[in-house]
């Protein structure tokens, strides 16, 4: 019997899910993207980790624990690395695949660095390069409490603990039951609670909910809701990076104008949610505010397009903006 399957027969029926396949298959199934990191950064040892000044917080975490030494590099307005010739060759240089749309970036540096981190938070579909360290988490492309994949190193002890997901639910089936609104809470205490997990191997709840979606679909949709935003929105969008390759699945529709703070009031007022990516940023960078990196950080609206929405709400999504943009 699957060793996901619970052995008992009959009684009351669990949560019903669609059987099937999950996408990255060969890789290693864990329960978050730090975790995911950390397992990285265990196996291979980086001397040294240069990563970009434009990141999440969260991925300093596991380096921060793992007392691994770090220095920072540049990125263009192309979401490019640059400057990385100042640094030592034996280097090891961590790549964020921003918004699922630098996977040409991404090969560059898997051909011409010789130590490469690759990291594909953001781009779920996009395939790890053999034997360059790639990582993944789930919870930024589907609804499921926690979950991660690892390319490019040696499966964990095969006595590493599995997690539980059951109690990491309850944001899940608000959201269906009440509203986003209403998850809102138990979605930030999930994410406080993912924030210290221990390094553990998926959770059965999490690997059935991600072997029951159809990722041909998921990956259809999101490119054509990409398009229909980029298609309206694209003359007025400086970020010069936006436009969309015949491969990638992206994350979100990076939104970049001089009205941020409008744009983003009007989006809120019309219950349109996106995240600021990532305010940690502005922090470190304070006293740069003028850096390519600040500016990112600060002025970029992350637009949602994914699998749940059809056309027309991209629609609906793209009039509010330029709605904002006409009285500005």
């Amino acid at each position: 019997m699957d060793a996901n399957k619970d052995a008992s027969i009959g009684g009351y029926f669990e949560l019903e899910l669609q059987p099937g396949r999950s996408f990255h298959q060969e890789a290693i199934a864990l329960n978050s993207g730090r975790n995911a990191l950390k397992h990285i950064l265990q196996e291979h040892s980086p001397r040294q980790l240069v990563l970009p000044k434009y990141l999440c917080a969260a991925v300093m975490q596991p380096i921060l624990e793992l007392k691994i030494p770090y220095a920072f590099y540049a990125i263009n307005e192309q979401l490019e690395p640059v400057g990385l010739d100042e640094f030592d060759a034996d280097i090891t240089v961590l790549y964020i695949n921003y918004f699922g749309l630098k996977d040409s970036v991404v090969q560059a540096l898997a051909n011409n660095t010789k130590n490469v981190i690759i990291d594909n938070t953001q781009a779920f579909f996009s395939s790890a390069i053999s034997n360059v360290p790639t990582f993944y988490s789930a919870r930024k492309f589907f609804g499921v409490p926690d979950g991660a994949y690892v390319s490019g190193c040696s499966s964990p002890t095969e006595d590493m603990e599995i997690d539980q997901s059951y109690e990491r639910c309850t944001h899940l089936l608000k959201r269906i039951d009440l509203g986003a609104e209403d998850g809102f809470s138990d979605y930030q205490l999930n994410e406080a609670v993912i924030a210290s997990l221990p390094l553990r191997r998926m959770s059965h709840v999490t690997s059935n909910i991600l072997s029951s979606i159809d990722y041909s679909l998921v990956s259809e949709i999101r490119r054509r809701n990409y398009g229909a935003l980029h298609a309206r929105l694209g003359p007025y969008n400086r970020a010069t990076f936006a436009d969309m390759d015949e491969e990638c699945v992206p994350m979100a529709y990076p939104f970049l104008c001089n009205s941020f703070s409008q744009v983003r009031e009007a989006l809120l007022r019309n219950k349109v949610y996106c995240p600021q990516l990532w305010p940690s940023v502005l922090e470190e960078l304070s006293d740069q505010p003028s850096s390519i990196e600040y500016q990112m950080a600060a002025n970029i609206i992350p637009l949602p397009m994914d699998q749940r929405y059809e056309e027309q709400q991209m629609h609906d999504v793209a009039s509010i903006i330029l709605g904002v943009l006409s009285h500005g």
